[in-house]
């Protein structure tokens, strides 16, 4: 290689690198669309088991009214109540 360490490359060497080589330019990094990324959220760990659960949920409650008599209503009620009683004592703290 012609180099000389006070000038640097001859502008022949430096020619012939920059056809070879291109720029000394950074590619930008790769990112992952922002689509996938809420999918992956959605649908992956343990958000899965909630999904699961949910489901679970549509499918008694419709069982429910739809087999008996006189179903109840106040299901959704409690159900509600048992999740802000939870939220406040397990997650509220810890998002403090």
């Amino acid at each position: 290689m012609r180099l000389f360490y006070f000038k640097g490359l001859t502008e022949e060497r430096a020619s012939v690198l920059l056809e070879r080589d291109g720029l000394n330019d950074l590619t930008p990094a790769r990112t992952t669309p922002e689509i996938v990324r809420l999918a992956k959220n959605m649908f992956g760990g343990f958000a899965m088991l909630l999904w699961v659960g949910a489901f679970l949920c549509f499918i008694a409650h419709f069982l429910e009214l739809y087999t008996l008599d006189d179903p109840q209503y106040d299901n959704v009620r409690n159900l509600s109540k048992r999740f802000y009683i939870y939220f406040d004592i397990n997650i509220f703290p810890r998002c403090i």
